[in-house]
């Protein structure tokens, strides 16, 4: 679905993998659910789906405050389209 294309490529984004951001290292990111939910325009409960969903596919990890991508071309395909 678009949501979670518009997910994906916001987390490469955030990682440094896509333009305009910079490396962060490590492909983790201190952000809230509810921050990226804000910065991607969905829900906080959206967000948290999506990225269940990412996390059951092993592509990102989710933790408080904080996400790793751990799959970072699983996203990028997706992200792709």
């Amino acid at each position: 679905p678009d949501k979670n294309r518009r997910a994906a490529a916001s987390l490469l984004r955030l990682i440094g993998l896509r333009p305009p951001f910079c490396p962060l290292g490590e492909g983790s990111i201190i952000i809230s659910h509810q921050e990226f939910g804000q910065m991607v325009n969905m829900s906080r409960s959206t967000v948290t789906s999506i990225l269940n969903e990412f996390a059951r596919a092993g592509w990102v990890q989710s933790g408080y405050r904080t996400l790793q991508v751990l799959n970072a071309e699983a996203l990028a395909e997706l992200a792709d389209g």
